[in-house]
């Protein structure tokens, strides 16, 4: 087996599992704070588009990227849970 020196020392591979960083990855104020800082990001981004297309007066532009958009997102999600995650 070959041995990897790292933080958790000197372990074989086979020895470093997954649940070994779940306590890391899977803390609910962690996610919340990550998924609200992402869905903050996805809004301003969303306010300065808009704000640019008004400006340009290209309405009918804002309307089919906004529709694609949802759209696209409603697909996502579709291929999402077809797949079972």
């Amino acid at each position: 087996m070959a041995v990897s020196a790292g933080i958790g020392g000197n372990r074989r591979r086979a020895d470093i599992r997954w649940h070994d960083c779940r306590p890391f990855v899977s803390s609910a104020p962690v996610s919340v704070t990550f998924l609200t800082l992402a869905a903050g990001s996805i809004i301003y981004v969303v306010i300065q588009l808009v704000g640019v297309a008004l400006k340009s007066s290209r309405r009918d532009l804002l309307a089919w990227g906004l529709i694609t958009g949802l759209l696209a997102g409603f697909a996502t999600d579709f291929v999402v849970t077809a797949a079972g995650v």
